[in-house]
């Protein structure tokens, strides 16, 4: 998944694309839920709200324990993030 990061949150140079690599999915239960990373250690989790609607929450640190506690995070449209 490739967003560009128009106001350099995660990085402060080169080009303003990221790339988010993949993780973890949790496709057991209705929400489910997909984590992407970048190497430098942004990342996001993906909330699908039953296959119409999609909403996100970026971080930038401790990756593990913002998975683990997926479910209570608040997630909102990624252009609101």
């Amino acid at each position: 998944m490739r967003i560009t990061d128009i106001v350099f949150k995660y990085h402060g140079r080169g080009k303003n694309d990221i790339e988010f690599t993949p993780h973890d999915a949790d496709e057991t239960a209705d929400p489910k839920y997909y984590g992407f990373a970048t190497p430098d250690g942004a990342f996001m989790i993906m909330k699908d709200t039953g296959g119409t609607a999609f909403r996100y929450y970026l971080g930038e640190t401790t990756y593990e324990a913002s998975w683990i506690a997926r479910a209570s995070l608040t997630y909102d449209y990624i252009y609101n993030l």
